[in-house]
């Protein structure tokens, strides 16, 4: 209904600068010469000629848009999937994980080569953390002009 009314007041607006701008220009497109036209339709098609390259635009600008977002879904789509492999690759990895840590706790811990019971040894042999802070707090600190 709205519309209509707004179409009713257009067509009157219409009519009244039909009824103001009738008289005859002559009007010239490429070779083509138009004596007598009135300055009405002149206006008119040029409102309806900038109405028509504006449509043309948005639908292009409308069209391009729809592509991107097109790609954009699909790229989505894509890493969706990307993401729902890893977390079937992590589920799988934390069942092996469990069933690994069943059955290190059935098996003893065996070191088997010497380069093993070394590196176990060099881990024994070296400070806790309270033990390097309590050796750094009991060191007498140098201040620099006691350095010089």
């Amino acid at each position: 209904m709205f519309a209509l009314l707004i179409l009713i007041v257009f067509g009157l607006l219409m009519a009244f600068f039909a009824v103001q701008n009738s008289l005859g220009v002559p009007v010239t497109i490429a070779n083509f010469q138009f004596s007598s036209v009135p300055l009405y339709i002149v206006a008119i098609a040029s409102l309806l000629t900038g109405v028509l390259i504006s449509f043309l635009i948005s639908l292009v600008n409308g069209v391009s848009s729809s592509l991107t977002i097109r790609g954009k879904d699909v790229a989505l789509r894509k890493a969706n999937e990307t993401v729902d492999a890893l977390r079937m690759k992590t589920h799988d990895l934390e069942l092996e994980n469990e069933r690994l840590k069943g059955e290190a706790k059935t098996m003893p811990v065996v070191y088997s080569t010497k380069e093993q019971e070394e590196t176990k040894e060099e881990v024994a042999s070296q400070p806790s953390v309270w033990e390097r802070i309590k050796r750094n707090l009991s060191q007498p600190r140098v201040t620099p002009e006691a350095r010089i």
